[in-house]
Order: C-alpha cells, then structure tokens, then sequence
C-alpha cells in the first residue's frame, strides 16, 4: 500500500507498507525487499535514490480530530526505514534493511552485512545490511516472480539540480 507521497526541495519521498490486514502475507518482508529491488531496476539509470526496508510492529489508525484528522502509520521500524534512506551506505541507489529483514528474506535475498550503525541517538548501534540482490534459485517451483509496488519502506529521489 502506498500510503503516503511527498515531492518537496529534497525531493520525492513515498511511504509503503506491506502486511496491514486484510493484505497480509506469511512473509510481507520478502514482498517488500523484492518491490525495493524492482524499483532499483527500474529506477537507476534514470534518478539517485536510496531505499530503507525495516520489518516490525507499528501503529497504524485514525489521528486528529473531527475537524481534521488523518490515517498515519507510527512505530520504530517507520522511523528506522527513514533514517536508513537517508544513511550514506545507501546514497548511491542502494537499498538497506534491518536484522529481521535479513532473517525473514535471507533463504531468498542475498545481502552485504554492515557496521552497525547509530542511527538514533539514544539506542545505540544497529545491525543493518545492504541488500544485494535475489540469490540464484535451484528450481522453479520455488521462484514467485516480483510484486508491484515497495514491510515498511521509505524510498526517496533527491532533488536534481
């Protein structure tokens, strides 16, 4: 689900979510790495971009009042998808996830373990990796070919200038 599209001076920024009911899956996160990874395809020759998959519990409802009010998705793994989007490791149109990412996808997704990194002030280093791409698979019947679309992805095209 594309939940929400930003385009300002930094750029354009889209929030996706995958697994909110009644769209959920046995393993939303390999759905998310395989979109993160079409996007790549499709994208990197035309803009820089850089992609933050993160796998976890999050709030998601109604906020405001009757006035105003909006849908919104609040929770770490939101937070730590961001904050990987906009980390260096990523700058070059890579795409990096969290551990639990990796442990979900990891029968199917090849990845480059990194240096933890702090990307709270407060929380101290966290395991992340780079994602590679989809590994070589021994048959046919276990292929499921790519989904449309980006587990909690912030994807983000920088300003040209």
């Amino acid at each position: 689900m594309l939940r929400q599209m930003v385009i300002d001076d930094k750029g354009a920024t889209l929030l996706t979510v995958f697994g909110l009911p009644p769209l959920s899956h046995e393993n939303n996160a390999i759905f998310a790495v395989r979109a993160a990874l079409e996007l790549r395809t499709l994208l990197k020759r035309l803009v820089v971009f850089s992609i933050g998959v993160t796998s976890g519990s999050v709030f998601t409802g109604i906020i405001g009042s009757r006035r105003r009010c909006d849908h919104t998705i609040l929770g770490e793994p939101v937070n730590l998808a961001a904050r990987m989007m906009c980390s260096p490791l990523t700058a070059n149109c890579g795409i990096m996830c969290d551990v639990a990412t990796q442990k979900a996808t990891r029968e199917e997704i090849e990845f480059t373990e990194r240096e933890p990194q702090n990307f709270f002030k407060d929380a101290g280093p966290i395991e992340c990796f780079t994602v590679v791409g989809q590994q070589r698979m021994q048959s046919k019947a276990s292929y499921m070919p790519p989904l449309p679309g980006v587990h909690f992805s912030h994807f983000s095209l920088p300003k040209r200038n």
